[in-house]
């Protein structure tokens, strides 16, 4: 004997069956003759969306020794350069007159000030660490890494202009 499977229709499929049963009402009621009401009021089903973090967000998961390592080496690489980098950008500013949370703000202020960030990039770029992304000196100076590209080539634009 064979048991008829169950299922628990969604809201969709209760809103379509609803509308079935309506048009079917009406259709037979203008058979016989009776007059009825020809607006229908649907109920939409109040659909709330379902955002689910992934697993390792959720709960504490153990991954392999190999995924540990890179993010903590990762993490410490970026947060270790990057301290170093806002110490130096931090003691130049110092030396040339300005705050560095001005240097660092990424604001158009004057002109003296984008020349002393411009100079700042120049010689991170160049002397304290070429392998820098433009991405992390954008973010040390508040920047995209287009406008520390740009700033980059201002300031060696400069130089050569000077020499």
């Amino acid at each position: 004997m064979m048991h008829a499977q169950t299922y628990e229709a969604s809201p969709t499929a209760v809103m379509l069956r609803e509308a079935y049963k309506a048009r079917r009402a009406r259709e037979a009621a203008a058979a016989r003759g009776v007059r009825q009401d020809p607006k229908v009021t649907l109920r939409r089903p109040v659909v709330e969306p379902i955002y689910a973090p992934p697993m390792w967000r959720r709960e504490e998961m153990h991954f392999d020794w190999h995924v540990e390592a890179y993010r903590t080496s990762k993490e410490v690489l970026r947060i270790g350069r990057l301290s170093t980098m806002r110490a130096h950008v931090r003691s130049r500013s110092m030396e040339l007159g300005f705050s560095y949370s001005v240097i660092a703000s990424g604001k158009r202020e004057s002109r003296a000030v984008s020349k002393v960030r411009h100079q700042l990039i120049w010689e991170i770029k160049t002397s304290i660490d070429p392998s820098i992304s433009w991405c992390d000196i954008g973010r040390l100076f508040g920047l995209d890494h287009s406008s520390a590209i740009n700033a980059f080539r201002r300031y060696k634009q400069r130089l050569e202009a000077a020499q």
